[in-house]
C-alpha cells in the first residue's frame, strides 16, 4: 500500500493497515482494492482514498461543490475525513496541508517543509527538504519560548506568595486598626462625658454670660479682667521707665566726661554752655526721681493675685454667694486697703 497519513490525533490510520483492500471512511459501503489508494484518482466520495495526492482536492471546503452522483442533495456537503494532505515533515512536525496546497507551483515551508507537497513540480517547481534547518530554528525558539514560560510561571508563584503574604499583612493591619479605632471612640466617649461634666460644673459660677447670672457676678468678671490689663500695662511702663533711666544716666556720664575733660582756654561758647547747664543740673541734685512711690511698691502691685497679696478672687466665685454677699465683701476688702 502507498504511503498513509500519520494519526495526528485522528483516529484514521487502523483504515489503512489492510493489505488487500480499502473501506472508504465515511462511506464504509465502498471498498477499493489496496492498488487504488493514492494512485491520483479521487474513487471514495469523502476522499479518504488519497490522503497522499490532490486527487480529491475539489472536496476541501475551500472548492467549489460539485455534484456527486448517489447524494441524497447533489453536492459534495459531507464532512471530509481527511483534513488535508499530510506532510510527514521529518526532522519537524508533521502536520495536514489544504488540498489548495497541494502542486501549485509554490514550496509551502512554513506548513510542509520537506516539499512533499509539490511532488508534480508543476511549472518545473522542485522543493528542497529543508526541515532539518526549519525544526532546528524552530526547536530553538520553543526552547526559549518554554524556558520563558517557565520563568514567567515561576515569578508569578512568587509574586503570588508576595501578595498572599502582603494580604495577610495589610488584613492584620485593618484589624489592628480597627481595634484602635474601637478603644479611641471609647476614649472619646469618656472625654466627651467629663467635658459635659466639666460644662455643667462651670455653668454654676458667678461670673456667667450676660443672662446667666447677677449683674454684679458681671461686673466682678469684668473687673478682673480689667485688673489684669492695667497690671500688664503697669508692668510695660515700668520696663520703658528703666529703659529711659538707662538712657538719662548714659548721658550724665557724657556731660560728666566733658566737663572734666574740656578745655577752658577754647572760645566755643555751645560747649561752656553745655557745661554751665550740667553743672546746674548737678547742684540741683534733682535726678528726676522726685515720686514717694517706690519699685517695691510698684513691684507688690503687678504681682498675680492671691489669698495673700491683691483681691482674692476666688471667694467672689462661689457658687452660692449672692450679689448682696459680693458687695459687702467687695466694700471690706476696700476699706482694709483704705
Amino acid at each position: 500500500m502507498c504511503v498513509c497519513p500519520a494519526a495526528d490525533g485522528l483516529q484514521v490510520v487502523k483504515f489503512y493497515e489492510s493489505k488487500t483492500s480499502f473501506t472508504c471512511i465515511g462511506n464504509p459501503s465502498i471498498t477499493i482494492d489496496e492498488s487504488r489508494v493514492n494512485d491520483n484518482s479521487c474513487d471514495c466520495p469523502d476522499g479518504s482514498d488519497e490522503p497522499g495526492t490532490a486527487a480529491c482536492s475539489y472536496l476541501d471546503a475551500l472548492s467549489p461543490e460539485q455534484p456527486l452522483p448517489g447524494s441524497v442533495t447533489g453536492t459534495t456537503n459531507t464532512t471530509n475525513t481527511l483534513p488535508g494532505f499530510w506532510c510527514a515533515n521529518k526532522g519537524h512536525i508533521g502536520t495536514y496541508v489544504p488540498f489548495t496546497y497541494v502542486n501549485d507551483g509554490v514550496c509551502d515551508y512554513e506548513l510542509c517543509c520537506d516539499g512533499s507537497e509539490e511532488f508534480g513540480h508543476v511549472g518545473g517547481v522542485k522543493c528542497q527538504n529543508r526541515c532539518d534547518s526549519i525544526g532546528k530554528e524552530w526547536r530553538r525558539v520553543e526552547k526559549q519560548r518554554l524556558e520563558s514560560k517557565a520563568r514567567s510561571a515561576a515569578e508569578k508563584n512568587i509574586l503570588l506568595k508576595e501578595a498572599a503574604e502582603l494580604r495577610r499583612t495589610v488584613e492584620g493591619r485593618v484589624v489592628t486598626l480597627k481595634r484602635e479605632l474601637e478603644q479611641l471612640e471609647i476614649k472619646k466617649s469618656e472625654l466627651q462625658v467629663k467635658f459635659e461634666e466639666v460644662e455643667r460644673s462651670e455653668k454654676g459660677k458667678i461670673v456667667k454670660p450676660e443672662g446667666q447670672g447677677g449683674k454684679l457676678g458681671i461686673l466682678l468678671g469684668l473687673a478682673k479682667t480689667r485688673v489684669g490689663e492695667l497690671r500688664n500695662a503697669l508692668d510695660k511702663v515700668m520696663d520703658q521707665r528703666d529703659d529711659l533711666q538707662d538712657k538719662v544716666e548714659q548721658l550724665e556720664e557724657i556731660l560728666k566726661n566733658l566737663k572734666e575733660e574740656y578745655n577752658p582756654n577754647f572760645n566755643d561758647e555751645g560747649v561752656k554752655a553745655a557745661v554751665k547747664s550740667y553743672e546746674d543740673y548737678a547742684a540741683s541734685g534733682d535726678n528726676g526721681k522726685t515720686s514717694d512711690l517706690t519699685d517695691g511698691d510698684i513691684l507688690d502691685m503687678i504681682k498675680e493675685d492671691s489669698e495673700a497679696t491683691g483681691i482674692n478672687w476666688a471667694e467672689f466665685e462661689e457658687d452660692d454667694a449672692s450679689d448682696a454677699d459680693i458687695g459687702m465683701s467687695l466694700a471690706s476688702k476696700c476699706c482694709e486697703s483704705c
